[in-house]
């Protein structure tokens, strides 16, 4: 599933799943401003390369792998 394999670049974002605030779909392309990249990048744009349900202490999580492009 990843677009690029030299890139290298993937990250997750995790929210709750119970009433989640962010939804985010396998193939779909969004904007991200990160304040804490140090690396120059800036504002980017991902693509979200698939999804994992997860628990963590009770709590159940969606993660959502995300991809620079």
């Amino acid at each position: 599933m990843i677009r690029d394999d030299g890139n290298g670049l993937v990250f997750c974002v995790a929210t709750l799943a119970k009433r989640p605030k962010y939804r985010f779909r396998v193939g779909q392309e969004i904007d991200v401003v990160n304040p804490y990249n140090f690396n120059c990048i800036g504002d980017a744009r991902a693509v979200c390369i698939g999804t994992a349900p997860y628990y963590i202490k009770g709590l159940r999580f969606i993660g959502y792998l995300m991809q620079y492009i």
